[in-house]
């Protein structure tokens, strides 16, 4: 890719997920594509990304908004 090429995101078709992909690809892993990664009840996402995993914890833990 060349320094004028850009590449724009949008988070993961899995609602648990918080990854960012590429416009082009719908989920970050083959988990976020299954079944289970596409159950609307799933709170918790198991992408196995370890930044993923820091985010939903912070939000289910509170420190989401915290700094306000």
């Amino acid at each position: 890719m060349t320094a004028e090429m850009t590449v724009d995101f949008k988070r993961c078709d899995n609602l648990a997920c918080l990854c960012e992909v590429p416009l082009a690809d719908e989920a970050c892993s083959d988990y976020c594509r299954s079944d289970a990664g596409r159950d609307a009840l799933e709170i918790r996402c198991e992408c196995g990304h370890p930044g993923c995993e820091k985010a939903v914890e912070a939000q289910l833990h509170g420190a989401a908004g915290a700094e306000s």
